[in-house]
């Protein structure tokens, strides 16, 4: 009797982790990172992730209309670019009482900006006066509240 019941308890304990682990496989899950997404990545992991907002709102709206548990979508650090307005309906909100939600990873800080860069596309001296300007401005003593890289980089205003 007592070799049954140690043989009985390990087996409901595999069989009610079984269980709990299928259902929470089964949570619906998408995820952008706008450094290392790709579009043409289905999305349902870290590793597979979609590189826009826009493609991961296209996705959520192909599986929404029998919505049987929330659906989230994980933002990844970085800036999500919007190149466009990214429209979000009601539709979009999650259909039969249940939720999209959009959310960051963990503790990443993602970004969204739809704002346009102007400086590349002004005269150099233009560019180097204004970098000048803001430099001084947002100097306090020894440290900056935002650090100024050269015009020539990439990107203009770091953290």
């Amino acid at each position: 009797m007592k070799t049954g019941f140690r043989l009985f308890f390990p087996f409901c304990f595999l069989l009610a982790l079984a269980l709990c682990s299928g259902s929470l496989a089964s949570a619906t899950e998408f995820y952008v990172d706008p450094v290392f997404g790709n579009n043409s990545n289905n999305g349902t992991s870290p590793g597979t992730a979609f590189k826009s907002m826009e493609r991961a709102r296209n996705a959520v709206r192909l599986i929404n209309g029998s919505m049987t548990e929330d659906i989230t979508v994980h933002l990844r650090g970085g800036i999500h670019r919007l190149t466009s307005t990214l429209t979000l309906g009601s539709g979009d909100s999650g259909t039969n009482g249940f939720n999209v939600v959009y959310q960051n990873y963990g503790s990443e800080v993602p970004v969204i900006s739809g704002g346009v860069n102007l400086l590349p596309q002004l005269p150099a001296e233009i560019r180097e006066s204004i970098l000048f300007s803001m430099k001084r401005t947002l100097s306090f003593g020894n440290s900056s509240a935002i650090e100024i890289t050269s015009s020539s980089e990439q990107s203009f205003l770091t953290a």
